[in-house]
């Protein structure tokens, strides 16, 4: 818990958020092998904690959006390994923040027939709530397990829901080769080695700047 303890007080301390320029229409990460719908008029952000990419509203309430992979040889895109990578993703946000579940791990199939998984979350933090969901995707021929995250005061999240659904209905893996044929069974689950917690702590930390921004002056 000490080595947690201390990577959420330096995400909430280093994370700074620069706006970049507006962005609207597909984010391509071709690295990475991946794409989505990004929402109108968001700002791409300069940050600290690991992700490929953040964006934020342009509008009172400092939503966020990030992406982030991992390499994972034992990735695939089934409902055992995407559940296993939701559910452990899921203790250890709760771990971190507590919070009460909207929505348990489950798996689904996007708008754009792609099989995923994902959690819901509201948390409290300096005296605000907010709402943050995970979703998973994993691609056999890349051996990636890719994470996008939403996140906003709960009061507002459902103004945003057609713009974050639309993402995750879009994302895509870019010239996806054939898995190979498997050699031993997939591993059990486990956090998403190469973020370890990054994901989350970004996510927590980006709300505490978030908050300390955003919050009405009295």
């Amino acid at each position: 818990m000490l080595k947690v303890g201390l990577m959420l007080t330096a995400a909430l301390a280093l994370l700074v958020l620069l706006p970049g320029a507006a962005q609207a229409g597909t984010y391509t990460n071709a690295t990475w092998h991946y794409h989505f719908t990004a929402p109108d008029a968001w700002y791409q952000t300069n940050e600290s904690g690991g992700n490929d990419v953040t964006f934020e509203s342009a509008f009172f309430g400092g939503a966020l959006m990030s992406a982030g992979h991992a390499e994972k040889a034992a990735a695939e895109s089934t409902e055992v390994f995407l559940l296993a990578e939701a559910t452990a993703a899921h203790g250890q946000f709760k771990g971190l923040v507590g919070g009460t579940d909207v929505q348990a791990p489950r798996t689904f199939t996007t708008g754009g027939s792609r099989l995923a998984a994902d959690f819901t979350v509201d948390w409290t933090l300096m005296s605000e709530t907010y709402r943050t969901r995970q979703v998973f995707f994993a691609s056999d021929g890349w051996n990636m397990t890719y994470v996008l995250t939403f996140q906003s005061n709960r009061t507002d999240y459902q103004n945003r829901t057609s713009a974050w659904d639309n993402a995750v209905n879009s994302f895509a893996v870019d010239d996806e080769p054939a898995p190979p044929a498997p050699e031993q069974p997939p591993a059990s689950g486990g956090f998403l080695p190469g973020f370890d917690l990054a994901v989350v702590v970004a996510a927590v930390g980006a709300a505490g700047v978030v908050a300390v921004r955003s919050r009405p002056r009295r």
